[in-house]
């Protein structure tokens, strides 16, 4: 298996954590992915990615001059990474929705750039890295922001609890991403978690700590995620999952194995 975002010639199999989390969420939906042309998105997934442009524009912007962004540049890349972004991709959603997700996505950037930014010490950002994580076996993935001695990773949907940040693969892979860049493992790995309720827009940090199990789990996943991907397999995600949904699923009106009418 090949990552086209990580173009470098190898014999091992090479998986991004992206891929890993929708083969192990929805076998369905990576088999979809895996064979469309065009990009999918939902209202949802296109705020999203919008909060992440800002992060990524006040990171660049703290490690290169050394100050972050203002909050009005945070909240244009913000809007405009939501406009390219339903501009680009295929999206099942009314006027109303996509206008209401453009003042969701201002809102998003500019809490991030309140609430968050001013916690965040970036001393790399966006960078590409290679892990080995097994014989044969290699994890692609880009650290969003590396600190000194901590990674973290920004999310933007439903709050986080402390519980789903002990137990995230995507932090274990990203401790061993941080470890294969600086050749020793963070001390602390950190969620940002960006959600709305009736009051609006909010930010919370969670912090966590990896071990050599996670470290283990990790790996066996990944090897079980193998297994399948190369016998063909791919499940539909189990009854009761969020991600099932016409909210956070950009192939739900193609999805031949969801449920409902």
């Amino acid at each position: 298996m090949t990552e086209p975002r990580y173009p470098s010639p190898t014999d091992a199999f090479r998986i991004s954590h992206s891929t890993l989390q929708t083969y192990l969420l929805c076998g369905v939906r990576h088999e979809l992915q895996q064979a469309e042309r065009h990009r999918r998105a939902t209202v949802a997934t296109a705020i999203g990615t919008a909060a992440a442009a800002a992060a990524k524009f006040d990171n660049g912007t703290k490690i290169d001059w050394g100050t972050p962004a203002s909050l009005t540049d945070l909240v244009e890349v913000g809007v405009l990474t939501y406009e390219n972004e339903c501009a680009v991709s295929e999206i099942d959603a009314s006027r109303f929705e996509l206008v209401a997700g453009k003042d969701d996505a201002a809102s998003a950037s500019r809490v991030y750039g309140e609430a968050v930014s001013p916690k965040v010490k970036p001393v790399l950002a966006e960078e590409k890295v290679i892990a080995i994580v097994d014989d044969g076996i290699e994890l692609a993935g880009t650290l969003d922001v590396a600190e000194a001695d901590s990674v973290r990773d920004l999310k933007t949907g439903r709050a986080w609890t402390q519980d789903r940040a002990d137990r995230s693969r995507q932090l274990t892979g990203y401790s061993m991403l941080f470890e294969a860049r600086f050749g020793r493992l963070p001390s602390r790995v950190a969620i940002d978690s960006l959600s709305k309720d009736r009051r609006g827009w909010k930010a919370t940090t969670l912090w966590s700590r990896r071990t050599e199990r996670d470290r283990l789990a990790f790996i066996e996943t990944v090897r079980r995620a193998k297994a399948g991907m190369d016998a063909g397999v791919a499940l539909p995600p189990p009854e009761g999952s969020w991600q099932c949904s016409e909210r956070w699923c950009a192939f739900w009106n193609v999805c031949t194995a969801r449920p409902g009418a």
